[in-house]
């Protein structure tokens, strides 16, 4: 975890940091990757692979770590927002001289200009979130539907498997998992997706976890009107091959995301991103009935921001009683 801010620059595929059994490649791989110290590590054999390998978007970065013997780093103090979620295995953090378990059920907040030690046990791996605290806190002002003006500051713990902090802290392990398949993906999210899916865990991030204003954001409803519905729709249908979140949506409107989400329910039978995805499946079909000779399924389906292909093909066969791939085929025999 290193020093430098990951905002605002070109997402690739997720890239290996290092892949090693040896000491000193591993005490290498931790500085020039993420600027850490290698405090201690209990290497026995060859067999024992230490793996670290990371995915940055604009506002987040997502560290993998995989240690097969008992670990222990040093990281410095970043400016971002960080959090251990663990996939197999268990660890500690040390913050402030106090140690945080961190295991399947329960992890630790990292607040920003901490320096942390992370104690890896025995088969351990897990995945440590960075998230740009300007962008959490511009999250936060979106979902209040003001300007707090107070300093980002979360509690400690967070429990995956306690009733208090269900369901969204679930759905932030439900988007952990997701992510992790992306560091093994073939090829990266398209970047329409990934925004997206960057704003979404932001949100979950934000009520799942502990903090002054959790209550706030959980209950804050301010009054839409019909004029806000039909702006989020004309922008939906003139913005739709472009990034769109619920929290860009409020922003636009000047209304809470909760409360935008609600009324445009109670106006149009489904939410904001849910009409995106029509529109979206429109402009695809519009595609496909007329394509060029480089024209495929596959494209048209990142084109219009489906990351997968086979949700994008059940999706389009529902609204359309075809698949998209019969579409094609027709307009391309009607074309010669």
């Amino acid at each position: 975890m290193g020093s430098a801010q990951p905002v605002r620059r070109q997402r690739l595929g997720a890239r290996l940091a290092f892949r090693t059994s040896d000491v000193d490649e591993l005490r290498d791989g931790l500085f020039r990757g993420y600027g850490a110290e290698l405090l201690d590590a209990k290497i026995e054999g060859p067999d024992q692979k230490f793996v670290s390998c990371h995915l940055a978007w604009k506002n987040i970065t997502f560290v993998y770590c995989s240690c097969s013997a008992e670990t222990r780093v040093r990281f410095p103090r970043i400016t971002q927002v960080g959090q251990q979620y663990c996939l197999s295995g268990a660890g500690r953090a040390i913050l402030d001289s106090q140690a945080f378990p961190v295991n399947a059920a329960e992890t630790c907040v990292i607040n920003p200009n901490e320096e942390v030690v992370l104690e890896f046990g025995p088969g351990m791996k897990q995945m440590l979130v960075r998230i740009d605290a300007d962008a959490l806190a511009k999250k936060r002002r979106a979902l209040i539907g003001v300007d707090p003006d107070l300093p980002l500051q979360f509690t400690r713990t967070t429990h995956f498997d306690a009733p208090v902090d269900a369901p969204e802290a679930h759905a932030l392990r439900r988007l952990i998992d997701f992510i992790v398949e992306q560091l093994t993906a073939a090829a990266p999210l398209p970047e329409l997706v990934a925004d997206e899916l960057e704003q979404t865990f932001m949100t979950h991030f934000l009520l799942a976890n502990q903090h002054d204003l959790r209550e706030l954001i959980e209950q804050q409803s301010t009054r839409v009107g019909p004029w806000q519905v039909r702006m989020v729709e004309e922008y939906i249908d003139a913005n739709w091959d472009k990034p769109m979140t619920l929290a860009m949506l409020s922003g636009i409107t000047g209304a809470s995301t909760r409360s935008l989400h609600e009324k445009f329910r109670q106006a149009r039978g489904c939410s904001p991103m849910a009409f995106a995805k029509q529109i979206r499946l429109k402009r695809a079909r519009e595609l496909l009935l007329q394509p060029d000779p480089t024209t495929s399924v596959t494209s048209v389906s990142i084109a219009c921001g489906f990351s997968n292909l086979g949700h994008f093909a059940k999706d389009y066969f529902k609204r359309f009683g075809e698949r998209p791939s019969e579409t094609l085929a027709q307009s391309c025999r009607r074309t010669g």
